[in-house]
């Protein structure tokens, strides 16, 4: 354990809260990351995946299939007519998708199904004049539908989820360009491809947007045949935004059957000299996604690496790779204190607390209990005051992660009908209810 020295001031402040158990909102679908499969080196990212899956409390992981769109023909060489049996046989079956099958295979053995995502460019003939706009719909389809059956039939990889188009509200380098309408266009193609080759089960996962609006989920929940297909609305956000407005809009409009996630979240900062800041924002804008009714986040990005739809090496991870090691970044205990101890299948329950910039967050699990997440952003340590309505926890354990302590366990506090910690200053801390108290 860390030497740290907790000095409490004379007067130190006071957060009240209640957590009303019985006021249940959203059930989380689980917590992730962003994953680059051209890493796993013949499974020498082994050792890095048990640790995102058994120390960070990884459940989802968002498999970027290529690091572009192009690969039927990344050269611009060809046409349409490349589109054939032998193509993809030797695409899919060569050095780069064998990657994305075995890390995929991998996670299929640790009990986890992949989300498969494309992203990035595709081939220039399926463009607009302006080379940037997605035109030939059918032939993106068709090369999209050939690797999930792929996958799927040859692979036999166990999953679900699909992702086909990322950020086309930037466009290029992120995706083609497409506006909503169009966008909708696009996938009802993809979905009759997928009807067409038997592939019922798969649930896509749209519209992947960069900036955050109703514009594309409006039009694709207005499809009849999109709507059988689709499982998640994935949104994307590296700004402190607000996401309600999404939530409420799925509650009005589905019967809960689709999802909705963060499917990228984190914070753009590069110089490598933020790191705590870094931290604590990403953490503070996951919060906020879940107190508006988020299922799932997925951060940016998994460890640093080289993105090919960018041509640039990136140090969004939550681990730092070195020659020969991955090692954690504040970042990664930062997230673990939400991923590791809000466990997929818990539900969001109330709480009323009048100092909202603690961000204070509850959970409660079928069987593992309560965890109750918040920061303390002030500059001193405060005093945290919970009640408890309709639950009885006896004691809870308390996490911290701060720019001196990594997820570290500040040891058990006895519960009954209220608990009572100090938080030290600039943290981020977890209350994980244990069954029983010292």
């Amino acid at each position: 354990m860390n030497a740290y020295h907790l000095h409490i001031p004379a007067e130190l402040g006071t957060i009240r809260a209640t957590v009303k158990a019985g006021d249940i909102f959203q059930t989380i679908d689980g917590f992730g990351v962003n994953l680059n499969p051209q890493y796993w080196n013949n499974g020498a990212l082994t050792p890095v995946m048990d640790l995102l899956i058994d120390d960070l409390g990884a459940s989802l992981f968002r498999v970027d299939v290529f690091g572009n769109s192009n690969w039927v023909d990344p050269d611009n060489r060809y046409d349409k007519s490349i589109l054939t049996e032998s193509t993809y046989s030797k695409v899919y079956g060569g050095p780069i998708f064998s990657q994305t099958w075995a890390l995929s295979k991998y996670l299929n053995r640790r009990g986890i199904k992949p989300y498969l995502n494309a992203s990035g460019l595709v081939p220039s003939w399926m463009l607009a004049e302006d080379g940037m706009t997605l035109k030939d719909y059918d032939s993106f389809a068709e090369m999209m539908v050939s690797m999930i059956k792929w996958a799927s039939e040859i692979e036999q990889i166990d999953f679900e989820w699909f992702g086909p188009l990322n950020e086309t509200d930037l466009g290029p380098p992120e995706g083609p360009r497409l506006n909503g309408l169009e966008f909708t266009k696009a996938i009802e193609v993809l979905v009759e491809k997928l009807k067409i080759h038997g592939l019922s089960e798969i649930r896509l996962v749209t519209a992947e947007q960069a900036i955050f609006n109703l514009d594309y989920v409006m039009h694709l929940l207005d499809s009849a045949e999109i709507r059988p297909y689709l499982g998640v609305i994935g949104m994307h956000t590296y700004e402190t935004i607000r996401v309600h407005e999404l939530a409420s809009y799925l509650n009005a409009r589905t019967d809960g059957s689709i999802r909705f996630w963060m499917t990228e979240y984190g914070d753009l900062d590069e110089t490598g000299e933020s790191e705590w800041d870094v931290a604590m924002r990403s953490t503070q804008r996951l919060l906020i996604c879940l107190q508006d009714g988020a299922q799932a986040g997925l951060v940016w990005d998994a460890f640093d690496n080289y993105h090919d739809h960018d041509f640039a090496w990136t140090l969004y991870g939550l681990l730092r790779r070195g020659r020969h090691s991955y090692t954690p970044k504040k970042r990664f205990y930062a997230a673990k204190q939400i991923f590791r101890y809000v466990r997929p299948q818990s539900v969001r329950v109330a709480v009323e607390c009048a100092q909202t910039e603690a961000l204070l967050t509850a959970f409660l699990h079928p069987e593992d209990g309560l965890s109750i997440v918040g920061i303390n952003s002030r500059a001193t340590p405060i005093e945290i005051q919970v009640h408890f309505e309709d639950c009885n926890p006896a004691a809870f354990e308390l996490y911290i992660t701060n720019p001196h302590l990594h997820c570290q366990s500040m040891g058990l506090y006895q519960a009954d009908k209220s608990l009572r910690a100090v938080i030290p200053e600039n943290s981020i801390f977890t209350f994980k209810e244990r069954k029983s108290a010292p």
